[in-house]
């Protein structure tokens, strides 16, 4: 193998490597904005029953 092929493998494997680097933190970034949405969801529900039961 020669040396420029080594380089060339070498730098797919970190673009990959960055690639999946940004899958993993657009996951977190999902799983992130899931999270506040049901914190959302259970928080205007719960602030719903208080309305209903104060009613």
């Amino acid at each position: 193998m020669s040396e420029n092929q080594k380089e060339k493998g070498e730098s797919l494997k970190d673009e990959a490597k960055i690639g999946m680097h940004d899958f993993v933190g657009q996951l977190d970034w999902y799983d992130y904005v899931n999270q506040k949405k049901c914190t959302q969801l259970t928080a205007g529900s719960s602030n719903l029953r208080l309305a209903i039961n104060h009613w």
